[in-house]
């Protein structure tokens, strides 16, 4: 509005009044910049006010206990110089709703994000392998497995254990994992790494299984699910490498515990012909107890809770604790933490009325041992010298592969994006998104040996925008130089 009402004196003053035009440019101009300066700081002055308000930023006391955990995060940056992700399982303090962005706040590589301009395909696929999921943001808590772990290259873990988190992952302090001696910035302070944790890149089989969530309707009673979180992590593996068992049969490294027995109070029940129950007319304070015990393979193996057909108006009980199991805080599988008897109890109490519920909880174990086979395959054809780079207008890493196998795909775990370019040897390759959201290429055509390979962002949006403002610029200063030569030359022209 200021600058309107000055462009507007400027050419009064100029047509009507014939004021010289370097006198009035001159204070006019710095007036102009002196407006421009005081809305400026008026306008971040509101938006502090208005923040403040609301609590939406954090004391400097609150601020310093953030940054104290910087040393801690720069252990592991100093002790490995390689590439990979790494995650923090507590909540910063000054972090005022149970989501932060660590991984931005700490400068490492990292899985925890929270931005309400994600791509709403990215959190889905987070969601779709049993990480924590809101809708808007997806974190690095219970909601993982050592297979995902390893498969997306999170090698470190660093926790605080002064701090209370209900939500950290109970692997951790077995195998794979093995803990890491620091000084740390606080004696509480823990560090893990992760023995099978994969590079960031990596060669396999060509990719054709596919998360299915949606299945056949039969007589408007529920869906059949083709995959779960633990069946398609299944199939992700299977895909990816080939190891089979005595019968030729592929070795699945996730296996569902049966379910002993159940007990059921205050609910009518209705089965299937897949024994999955139902239940009808459900009062409130009524309760269903599943009953699991795990096999003998399955002792001393990482336990899982499944959060298929869970429900807000019931609450949730593990061997007699109450559970969080999906909450607005808290939507993914869940680590259980194994007992000496290996006999589990999972109770579900109803809050209130419902009718015609499909009720099945699935729990789960995984096998080591087959998972590291897995890895240990996988591993033979990774690119363990991968290196990150910069460039002016361009991001990228690149490293070496020795591709031993016909028909494979070269896989990164980074972003599929427009902007992404794959090189082999210096050609570029068709780039491809592999596992839903990240990006490789085919290697059919590549032949057998070592290989140097390249993954590369270019910020073309970037270089498109330097662009236009140059062309912006150079056009002004043309213009202005044109317009004087003219009006030089129509004066010349009256004379």
């Amino acid at each position: 509005m200021n600058a309107s009402l000055l462009s507007l004196f400027y050419l009064i003053l100029d047509k009507l009044l014939k004021v010289n035009k370097l006198i009035l440019t001159i204070p006019l101009s710095i007036l102009l910049i002196g407006l421009t300066c005081i809305s400026s700081i008026k306008g971040a002055n509101n938006v502090f006010d208005v923040n403040l308000d609301e609590n939406a930023y954090q004391s400097y006391s609150k601020y310093q206990k953030d940054n104290k955990y910087q040393k801690d995060v720069n252990n592991i940056l100093s002790y490995d110089n390689s590439t990979y992700r790494m995650e923090l399982m507590f909540n910063r303090p000054g972090n005022y709703n149970s989501i932060n962005n660590n991984p931005m706040f700490y400068s490492y590589n990292g899985l925890s994000h929270f931005c309400s301009s994600e791509k709403k395909e990215v959190m889905s696929y987070m969601a779709k392998i049993g990480f924590h999921y809101n809708g808007f943001f997806e974190k690095y808590e219970y909601g993982s497995t050592v297979a995902m772990n390893s498969l997306l290259g999170i090698k470190y873990l660093v926790d605080d254990e002064s701090l209370s988190n209900k939500y950290k992952p109970y692997f951790v302090e077995n195998e794979p994992y093995k803990t890491l001696e620091f000084m740390g910035s606080s004696p509480d302070m823990k560090y893990y790494q992760n023995e099978y944790a994969l590079p960031l890149c990596f060669i396999g089989n060509h990719m054709t299984s596919s998360y299915v969530s949606e299945g056949t309707h039969i007589e408007g009673k529920y869906n059949i699910y083709w995959y779960d979180h633990f069946e398609y992590q299944n199939q992700i593996f299977k895909t990816l490498v080939d190891i089979t068992d005595s019968s030729n049969q592929k070795k699945d490294i996730f296996y569902k515990l049966k379910r002993d027995m159940y007990t059921i109070c205050g609910l009518e029940e209705q089965k299937d012909e897949f024994n999955d129950i139902y239940g009808m007319f459900i009062k409130e304070g009524s309760y269903i107890e599943f009953r699991y015990e795990v096999p003998s393979e399955g002792i001393g193996e990482n336990l899982y809770l499944s959060e298929k057909n869970y429900f807000n108006d019931a609450n949730y009980y593990l061997n007699g604790n109450k559970q969080e199991i999906s909450t607005y805080w808290h939507k993914g599988i869940k680590n259980i933490k194994d007992t000496s008897s290996h006999k589990i109890t999972f109770k579900i109490v109803f809050t209130k009325k419902l009718n015609n519920q499909l009720i099945k909880p699935e729990l789960y174990y995984e096998n080591k041992a087959i998972l590291k086979e897995y890895i240990e395959e996988i591993a033979k054809q990774s690119s363990l010298d991968l290196k990150s780079f910069k460039k002016a207008f361009s991001y990228g890493y690149e490293g070496t592969i020795n591709l031993s196998k016909d028909n494979q795909d070269l896989y990164f775990t980074l972003p599929y994006e427009d902007n992404v370019s794959i090189y082999v040897d210096g050609k570029k390759m068709e780039t491809k998104k592999t596992l839903n959201i990240f990006s490789g290429c085919n290697l059919d055509n590549i032949e057998k040996g070592t290989h140097t390979i390249k993954w590369v962002y270019r910020d073309r949006g970037l270089i498109t925008s330097i662009i236009l403002c140059n062309i912006g610029v150079i056009s002004l200063v043309a213009v202005v130089i044109l317009y004087n030569n003219l009006e030089e030359k129509m004066k010349s022209n009256k004379k």
